[in-house]
């Protein structure tokens, strides 16, 4: 089916290897409702995706997700200091229920950042999914996964500004905007690179090659 091409395409052109080889992506099934709700196929990019498309920007040097459980000992504090600390327990069995994840990065100028997720936070981003109720939808399958992927998709938004990065943004709005059965997407990206290269290029004498990328917005919960 032409679902399945494009899907395929997509993840040949991100670079990520399709399969439980390494993680990066896998091929779902997704009902169209529009369509009667036929099964199409759709990419979904895989926690270790996202790891590996961070690490090709050649700014980011460690990237890694984890879960927090309520028996865990876990302290959070934001604002201008902002800091994570986490110890979990390694007794399965006393760890208790997850309470939230987050995602650490460790940039290469020696600069970290992380992105921390309440549980009811990704219940609401779980609730936007539309295969959320299937049984073969991976929130029921592989749920720590899609757990860790939500504080990484959020990150990746925001990891890297500049316009030569855009591909690790590109791919989470892509990825959340699929999830959530939004389908303008398709054609929205592709929008936007054709918007950039019209645009006059700006430099620190008036003259480049470069000019500022529109920003992308994200989908309303």
């Amino acid at each position: 089916p032409l679902s399945i091409v494009q899907a395929v395409l997509e993840g040949s052109q991100l670079g990520l290897m399709l399969g439980n080889k390494l993680g990066h992506a896998y091929l779902v099934p997704r009902r169209d409702k529009k369509a009667n709700n036929t099964l199409k196929c759709q990419l979904l990019i895989g926690y270790r995706g996202f790891i590996a498309l961070a690490h090709r920007t050649g700014k980011v040097s460690s990237i890694y997700p984890a879960i927090v459980h309520g028996g865990d000992q876990f302290s959070l504090k934001l604002g201008t200091g902002r800091q994570l600390v986490h110890v979990p327990v390694l007794d399965p069995a006393k760890r208790g229920e997850w309470i939230g994840a987050y995602a650490v990065v460790e940039f290469r100028d020696g600069r970290t950042d992380f992105e921390w997720m309440t549980r009811q936070e990704i219940e609401n981003v779980k609730q936007c999914s539309e295969s959320a109720s299937e049984a073969w939808s991976p929130w029921r399958r592989f749920e720590d996964e899609m757990i860790k992927k939500s504080p990484i998709r959020r990150m990746a938004k925001r990891l890297c500004l500049s316009s030569e990065d855009m591909t690790l943004v590109e791919a989470a709005v892509r990825d959340e905007y699929r999830e959530m059965g939004v389908k303008k997407t398709q054609t929205a990206i592709p929008a936007i690179r054709e918007l950039q290269r019209s645009l006059p290029a700006v430099g620190s004498n008036g003259h480049g090659n470069k000019g500022p990328k529109p920003a992308i917005r994200e989908p309303r919960r």
